[in-house]
């Protein structure tokens, strides 16, 4: 299995990856503007994130930001 963008599996367990974590801060700013999984993929580029960078898990991340409405404040 693949965690979700912001985690890492070590040893059977989920726990939180650093950048990815400061990244999904960076998704949150992104979805609460309205930008695509496209345009955040270019803001994340822009704010030298190292982390995960494919579309489908910048999409799949932006995806969840949108359903739980609450991850957005």
């Amino acid at each position: 299995n693949i965690a979700p963008l912001g985690f890492r599996y070590l040893d059977g367990r989920m726990i939180p990856d650093a950048e990815e974590q400061r990244g999904l801060v960076i998704l949150r700013e992104c979805a609460a503007v309205g930008l695509g999984a496209r345009r955040a993929l270019s803001v994340l580029h822009a704010r030298r994130y190292t982390g995960r960078q494919s579309l489908k898990c910048v999409w799949n991340a932006l995806e969840r930001l949108k359903n739980d409405q609450t991850l957005l404040h």
